[in-house]
This record gives C-alpha cells, structure tokens and sequence, in this order.
C-alpha cells in the first residue's frame, strides 16, 4: 500500500511526488512514457533559462527517485475506490494507494473515463 500513487511524471507528476516523498510518503509514479513535454523545448519554467523537454523529464524523474519515489514504466488503466483508498489497475499489475493524483497532462483518457472534473485551458482575456 502505498500513501501517494501519482499517474504521469511530466513535470507536474514528478513535481508532486518530489514533494509527497520528501514529506516522508510511500510514493509511486506510474508513467507510460508518453509525455508531451518529451518533445518541448522549455524557456520559460521558473529556474531553468532553457532545457529540452526530455532533460526536464529525466531531471524531474531522478529528484523524486533521490527522496525515495519508485517509479513504473506503465499505462494506468482503471482507478476503483476500495475501502482504504484506491486500486489503481494497470496494464500489467496493480497498485493500492490511499491517495492519487492524476497528472497526465493532455492524456485526459483516464479521467474523463473515470469522469473526473476538469478545467479546460483557456486564454488571457
């Protein structure tokens, strides 16, 4: 059982998990590998004057590894809600956490399967 399942290690997802272990919290990462900002370039992520997408990712990846995140390679499939949390399915095994965190960016399959809220992006007015 882990505290913290987050879905995606985009730099919202590793973000998060950096600071849930850190906070001492049995945390996963599950990514498929699919992150968007694998194909960015980034000049405007604070403390960074630039950096490609994939180095972002890795970068982000390896902080939430050093406090003691474990990270899968896979696609979450399904999330239940159990008793003591959540059974989050993948495709090839399956992971209970008392709390997730869906952090998968433009990938909004799971969500809207799980019918999540969501607010769309919208620009400045």
């Amino acid at each position: 059982m882990y505290d913290v399942a987050i879905i995606g290690a985009g730099p919202a997802g590793a973000s998060a998990a950096l600071f849930t272990a850190k906070a001492g919290k049995k945390t996963v990462i599950i990514d498929n590998d699919k992150s968007i900002t694998k194909r960015a370039w980034i000049e405007n992520h604070y403390g960074v004057m630039e950096i490609t997408g994939p180095d972002l990712v890795e970068i982000g990846k390896k902080q939430a590894a050093k406090f003691g995140t474990e990270l899968i390679e896979d696609t979450a499939v399904n999330i239940v809600k159990t008793d003591s949390g959540f059974q989050i399915s993948t495709e090839s095994r399956q992971f209970d956490a008392k709390h997730v965190i869906i952090a998968t960016g433009l990938g909004i399959d799971l969500a809207e399967k799980l019918a999540c809220k969501r607010n769309r992006a919208r620009s400045p007015e």
